[in-house]
């Protein structure tokens, strides 16, 4: 795959996200946003990437390990090390680790789970490695989960990185009861406290515990222990169930669910025809309008397909992800996602469970929307807020822990009874 040149950096120094399926926001090229806002909200957001992931890299190897303020405790290299990742990279070191990958990324999670375990990573109780993940092959063994993680729909964990030509590889210790979004990448090094909350991003430094946290080019972290009072904010309409991710074959049937997966990766492919992918799609349970485009490679939900409904016209851009299930510490739940007519979804976007946008709105590149979009409004950033408002930091909490009703209070619980 062709990977966008302003994200080069990027790949130089993680070549194992060559061979990742589901880091989208990484693969959107400039040529797929349909406006020119749209193209310089991407180039704009690759280039302030790339230069802060490439400057906390060379900063962190500046402190030789020791963690300083929005740096990673990485180190180079031993001689034993790079021999491992030289044969891991051989011909036949290659076949093992693209079977790693795979089985990660497409694997059950209790295998997935048993699988890391004997590769030497350290995990507690209870883990969930859900779908689409990479994680590093080549030294899993310097990765700690502990007791209820959950790590998200095509997230990423990296224990090693090629900076400047020299192998340097970092610890990775994810806390109790953590929660890693959807489309998290995690670099080496990185520290993770407990009851925490990592959103899309780069995670390029550590999270302290009890916190929500916000990865590169963002940075932005924000103590749960603040907001006692979200209970009484207005909440999407999400259905708690009474199962958790642990439990997913008693709300979906494992065949049905399996090949809903097949379906869905098939209808990504760009040989699919327009029609034949709606086909597809609609198969599985979407309900979609007429004249309809959804383009190749869109992420949708293989879980509750049936709970996405898109309008007539609407557009649904490359390297989008529709998500109809989420997971916290100790809970399930799944929402509808609607779309209404002559709808703009721009490449690199993510939509939670729960929400609704209105007629003729659009949602810019790497938009995370996690609230509802009235009719005619222009988003952007993460959280989704409209085009021109400033970032508000009170909006912004509100605006992401709409999708999870009541959880401090649940945080809270998880960690007394632990």
């Amino acid at each position: 795959m062709r990977h966008p040149r302003l994200l080069k950096k990027i790949f130089e120094m993680y070549p194992i996200l060559e061979k990742s399926v589901h880091v989208t926001p990484l693969n959107v090229s400039i040529s797929d946003g349909e406006t020119e806002k749209a193209k310089e909200r991407i180039r704009k957001f690759q280039k302030t990437l790339a230069r802060r992931v490439y400057r906390n890299a060379r900063k962190s190897k500046k402190f030789k390990g020791t963690k300083k303020h929005k740096t990673r405790a990485t180190k180079k290299a031993t001689d034993k090390e790079k021999r491992k990742y030289k044969n891991a990279n051989s011909f036949l070191g290659q076949i093992r680790t693209n079977f790693r990958l795979r089985l990660f990324q497409y694997g059950l999670p209790s295998v997935k789970a048993i699988h890391l375990s004997m590769l030497g990573a350290n995990l507690g109780k209870n883990v969930m490695i859900t779908h689409g993940n990479t994680i590093d092959p080549y030294f899993p063994e310097k990765i700690t989960m502990k007791d209820n993680a959950i790590i998200g729909m095509g997230s990423c964990i990296l224990t090693s990185e090629i900076l400047d030509g020299e192998l340097r590889v970092g610890n990775v210790e994810i806390g109790k009861n953590v929660l890693i979004c959807s489309g998290a990448l995690v670099l080496p090094g990185v520290t993770i406290g407990d009851n925490s909350i990592i959103s899309p991003g780069v995670l390029a430094s550590d999270v302290d515990k009890n916190t929500f946290a916000i990865g590169l080019p963002d940075s932005i972290r924000y103590p749960f222990s603040a907001r006692d009072k979200m209970k009484d904010m207005k909440k999407r309409e999400i259905e708690k169930t009474p199962f958790t991710l642990f439990d997913w074959r008693e709300f979906r049937d494992p065949f049905v669910a399996l090949l809903n997966n097949i379906l869905l990766e098939i209808q990504k492919s760009p040989i699919i025809p327009q029609e034949v992918r709606k086909d597809i799609l609609r198969l599985i349970g979407l309900k979609i309008g007429k004249d309809v485009e959804i383009e190749p490679n869109v992420n949708v939900d293989g879980w509750f397909p049936e709970l996405i409904e898109i309008g007539d016209n609407s557009i649904i851009k490359k390297h989008s992800v529709l998500a109809t299930h989420e997971g916290i510490v100790g809970g399930f739940r799944k929402g509808k996602i609607k779309i209404g007519k002559n709808v703009m979804i721009s490449p690199g976007a993510g939509l939670l469970p729960g929400i609704e946008i209105e007629d003729n709105a659009e949602v810019l590149p790497y938009a995370f929307v996690a609230s509802d979009i009235k009719e005619g409004n222009q988003v952007e950033g993460i959280p989704a807020r409209k085009v021109g408002e400033a970032f508000n930091l009170e909006e912004f909490t509100d605006q992401f822990f709409t999708y999870a009703k009541n959880v401090w209070a649940e945080l809270k619980k998880s960690k007394e009874e632990k």
